[in-house]
């Protein structure tokens, strides 16, 4: 098994590989499958869960991460950032769950090493979760995350992400 440590490790340079390798496609593509939209730091993206990344539920470790994949459209062209979070928990994650309150952590994909960021207010509630169809549906409710620095991200909006447990 992997550690926590690697595992938040692998979670935090996965971002910066996959933006750096090219999620930008010209409009019209197959890359215009959107299924939500979130609001970040006052901006509204569309997401989507057909460009984004895996996510899930590790028994083993007690440990869970799932990837936002928003979407800026600019100049005709699509540019995808991936907002990743991970949180620790003795179960796995279930409808109506406030995934705050299980240690949620927020990585952010343009620093490097990746900075962690901690909640400061708000919540994340599981909405819904299928174990048949690999998703999870997540209401970011005026959730803000902080670095140590004192850099802020404010997250809003209801959204489908990739979870499955294993």
């Amino acid at each position: 098994m992997i550690s926590l440590v690697k595992r938040f490790a692998l979670a935090a340079v996965a971002p910066l590989l996959l933006t750096l390798g090219g999620c930008s496609e010209k409009e019209g593509s197959l890359f215009d499958v959107y299924d939500g939209e979130i609001t970040i730091n006052g901006i509204t993206y569309p997401t989507s869960t057909f460009i984004g990344k895996s996510g899930g539920w590790d028994n083993a470790d007690g440990y869970g991460y799932f990837s936002v994949t928003a979407i800026e459209k600019s100049g005709g062209a699509n540019n995808c950032w991936y907002y990743d979070f991970g949180f620790v928990s003795s179960t796995p994650p279930k409808e109506g769950d406030d995934l705050v309150k299980k240690e949620l952590c927020f990585y952010c994909d343009d620093t490097f090493p990746s900075t962690v960021y901690k909640s400061a207010s708000g919540k994340v509630k599981v909405v819904d979760i299928s174990k048949r169809d690999y998703i999870m549906v997540v209401d970011f409710q005026n959730l803000k995350m902080r670095s140590d620095e004192g850099d802020i991200y404010t997250f809003d909006g209801k959204v489908t992400v990739y979870f499955e447990e294993y």
